[in-house]
């Protein structure tokens, strides 16, 4: 009513896009949680809409990169595949067209270059102040402005501070 844009964000844990450790598991946990998202959503009178899924941690193309064994076949895979599978997982769900991610230039980017969103709001301050800024990403959250107590996100009453760099960021 007071003419803000409305934006969905859905984050359960901010390693949840990698958690499994298989590629089999995360795609699954993609799915349920775009089913979920989807679903709450609706609730809130935004359905049909975008919806950004968090990689709430500080991914690096150096942890994009790094390997382990998938935990049920046993083959080598690297973080980054985790994390694509995740979105492949939201995608069978919502589709490309409304998935949206937050996290840094590092997985906006290859979620993008993979086809994988159409959304980006990329993490922008911190160590990532010198990140280049994908130009496909809509959003940019520039910095975090702590409560009282000097938590950040965490602590009750802190505030993200973002911006919209695109007209259409799938607000509604």
């Amino acid at each position: 009513q007071a003419g803000m844009p409305l934006v969905a964000i859905w984050e359960i844990d901010q390693q949840r896009a990698f958690q499994e450790h298989s590629l089999g598991g995360q795609r699954q946990l993609g799915a349920s949680d775009a089913q979920a998202a989807k679903t709450a959503l609706a609730q809130a009178g935004g359905a049909g809409h975008a919806i950004y899924f968090t990689v709430d941690f500080d991914i690096t193309p150096k942890v994009w990169n790094t390997t382990l064994k998938d935990s049920k076949t046993g083959k080598q895979i690297q973080i980054g595949d985790l994390v694509s599978a995740y979105f492949q997982g939201i995608d069978s769900v919502i589709g490309s067209a409304r998935a949206g991610v937050y996290g840094t230039y590092t997985v906006v980017h290859e979620l993008f270059d993979q086809g994988l969103v159409h959304y980006g709001w990329q993490q922008t301050f911190g160590n990532h102040k010198s990140d280049p800024h994908d130009p496909r990403a809509q959003l940019r959250q520039y910095d975090i402005y702590p409560d009282q107590t000097g938590w950040g996100v965490s602590g009750a009453g802190a505030l993200d501070l973002d911006r919209a760099v695109h007209p259409k960021f799938g607000q509604w």
